[in-house]
């Protein structure tokens, strides 16, 4: 167990679940790092002139060329979201 202050002043203990979500919280963050940065390389934050009323909450910003920049940590918090839907498809060939 480890020991951390508690909200009354004192240490408690914390359990394994705690250490597990810590060490899968971390394990996350690595991941979208490394993630992000590939994003990065292959240009994924490229958009275009034209945006969509709908993407603009998806834009970091404009350039002075005009071409927008695309937030790539919502791409990638959308991606995740779709990943756990394809998971959770019992049957493969229902896609």
């Amino acid at each position: 167990f480890w020991l951390k202050p508690s909200g009354h002043g004192g240490l408690s203990n914390t359990t394994s679940s705690d250490q597990l979500s810590f060490a899968k919280r971390a394990a996350m963050a690595l991941t979208q790092q490394e993630d992000t940065e590939k994003m990065l390389v292959c240009k994924t934050h490229l958009g275009t002139r034209n945006c969509d009323y709908r993407m603009k909450r998806y834009v970091f910003r404009r350039t002075v060329d005009g071409i927008h920049i695309i937030h790539l940590g919502k791409t990638w918090e959308k991606i995740m979201v779709a990943a756990r839907v394809i998971c959770a498809i019992e049957n493969p060939s229902d896609i």
